[in-house]
């Protein structure tokens, strides 16, 4: 069975992050191990408040203890626009890497989202772009040269 399979099936149980926050069960209950040598921990149920929950002292502990254990730890956040939960999040952690699906989306909303990152002080340290396929096959570097020339007839000042 593939981790992202594992990791669904998980998430839909309602042993995870969120059950951990809302003080439901205890941290042990929540890590998994994968078969790929990573250890991750679901989000478990839908919670009502998750932006209280992702500003509480609790998610400040874990963060920092997950941070204490472990070499790295990535966060796979919710959306930036509309919702407050992403820009909690990102004052919790050290880095912020943008992640933006291929071909979905506009300019003006990647700018409002980057720009709604750096208004809560995030160190955005990159991006990341997803599900590239063949429409993206002809993006590239390129170069041009050329010249011309033209004229036009003096006008004298009035």
């Amino acid at each position: 069975m593939r981790c992202f399979a594992k990791c669904r099936e998980a998430s839909k149980s309602n042993k995870g992050l969120s059950s951990f926050l809302a003080g439901q069960i205890d941290e042990p209950e929540i890590i998994r191990s994968s078969d790929y040598g990573f250890d991750y921990v679901p989000v478990g149920a839908v919670a009502p408040n998750p932006a209280e929950l992702l500003t509480s002292i609790r998610a400040r502990g874990f963060i920092e203890n997950m941070a204490s254990r472990y070499d790295q730890v990535i966060i796979d956040g919710p959306p930036i626009l509309g919702i407050a939960d992403a820009l909690e999040l990102s004052k919790a952690v050290d880095a912020v890497a943008y992640v933006i699906q291929a071909n979905a989306g506009t300019r003006r909303a990647i700018s409002l989202a980057l720009a709604r990152l750096h208004s809560a002080n995030a160190n955005i340290i990159g991006g990341v772009v997803t599900q590239l396929d063949e429409r993206n096959q002809h993006y590239g570097y390129g170069y041009e040269y050329g010249y011309g020339y033209g004229y036009s007839a003096k006008t004298e000042p009035v």
